[in-house]
């Protein structure tokens, strides 16, 4: 018997009833379909989950049923991304550079963004976890439970909640393991706890950025087994949003912390030189 997945029925008649629209209203057609898709998708994964008994069977109390599928990322540079001029003049535009493949279950995600802040102003937002609920898309509740240094690297130990589909909601809970003197942060899921989540490995590496001083540039990495009872479009859907979201909240909060400290800072500066 699996016990994964919590499925409260009250949030999921409620996240259902939040698609709806009224008779008079109309919509397009992009959106009809996508509403309808999210709809269906929860009916699917509403019957899978009453067929194998899952539903609000989460514990924190449980330890996970493995210690770990995927090999954890290296801290460093990634190597597994390289930049040509295509990407590089695609980071210069200002957007971000991203790749996601997806074998079954598995998920794999790659991004790189430009973000014009320091690295120490990005540092700041990737290590406030418990201000993460409100600023990372999907994530509802985010919080540290244990933290400590291990050495030259740092622990930090997060429980993540995430509303997957409406109605639906993933609990994890994830080890993190900070190298300042990498410019990196990795992570795998804490096998103490049972997560929804089959297994999970990730990396984030920050460093100043090649030709602009002042600005960073900041590379993403995630695998993601999920699992294996849920539908592919799912997946889908938590591979590429996850990729996408990465890139933009970071970028988004990172910014408006950097030109905000500009602000404040800048009075001062006329005041020394007057």
């Amino acid at each position: 018997k699996l016990q994964v997945l919590c499925v409260a029925p009250r949030a999921m008649l409620q996240g259902m009833a939040g698609l709806r629209t009224s008779p008079k209203q109309r919509l397009p057609l992009a959106e009809s379909r996508r509403r309808f898709a999210v709809l269906a998708v929860a009916g699917l994964l509403a019957v899978t989950l009453v067929a194998l008994g899952t539903a609000g069977s989460c514990s924190s109390e449980k330890a996970h049923p493995h210690q770990g599928k995927l090999q954890p990322f290296s801290r460093g540079r990634p190597q597994s991304i390289s930049l040509g001029a295509a990407e590089e003049a695609l980071l210069a535009s200002g957007a971000p550079w991203y790749s996601v493949t997806k074998s079954g279950n598995t998920g794999i995600g790659k991004a790189v963004v430009d973000v014009d802040a320091p690295t120490d102003v990005v540092w700041g937002q990737l290590l406030s976890f418990n201000q993460y609920a409100g600023k990372v898309p999907r994530v509802s509740k985010c919080k540290i439970y244990e933290q400590y240094k291990s050495g030259k690297t740092e622990k930090i130990f997060v429980h993540f909640v995430s509303p997957v589909l409406p109605g639906y909601t993933f609990e994890y809970y994830c080890d993190h393991t900070l190298e300042r003197k990498k410019n990196s942060i990795t992570w795998t899921l804490d096998y103490r706890h049972l997560s929804d989540f089959d297994d999970v490995s990730g990396h984030w590496h920050v460093e100043p950025h090649p030709t602009l001083p002042g600005q960073s540039r900041v590379f993403y990495e995630v695998k993601l087994v999920a699992p294996a009872y849920l539908p592919k479009i799912v997946v889908n859907i938590l591979t590429s949003k996850a990729i996408k979201d990465a890139t933009s909240w970071v970028k988004k909060f990172s910014e408006k912390e950097a030109k905000h400290s500009h602000k404040a800072t800048a009075p001062a500066r006329e005041l020394v030189s007057a």
